[in-house]
């Protein structure tokens, strides 16, 4: 319960920070997105994504060696609807192509977070030019 407590704690710091000062706090938090100005909605997921996300995915959504690349024309909105993304989320995903095996459902994700998970690779993707 304690490290339940610390965790929460240290979550709500960077968010609470994240609020009050903005993008400037987000990447002193939690590292450096892609060059762009995230909509409220798009830093509200990427703090859920830095929380849920980051561990397989990278900080930044860049990949790492326990997940992909988000940032790349395969996830792009031609290629992988948000429903798709919704549902990778909610129920998992079979690996498909990627060395990195299956991946798991991410639980007690709500609605509005969701949507903000969606928004914030979204507006991540465009900066870097993928469906733009």
């Amino acid at each position: 319960m304690r490290d339940v407590l610390i965790a929460c704690t240290m979550l709500s710091v960077p968010a609470a920070a994240v609020v009050i000062l903005g993008n400037a706090a987000s990447s002193m938090f939690f590292g450096t997105a892609p060059e762009t100005d995230l909509s409220d909605e798009g830093e509200v997921g990427r703090l859920a994504f830095a929380a849920r996300c980051a561990a397989c995915h990278g900080i930044e959504a860049r990949g790492t060696d326990r997940g992909p690349s988000l940032l790349v024309a395969d996830y792009g909105p031609q290629q992988r609807s948000d429903e798709h993304f919704r549902a990778a989320i909610l129920r998992g995903q079979e690996a498909w192509r990627w060395q990195y095996g299956d991946m798991p459902a991410i639980s007690g994700v709500g609605e509005p977070t969701l949507s903000a998970l969606v928004q914030f690779v979204r507006e991540a993707q465009r900066a870097e030019g993928i469906g733009s």
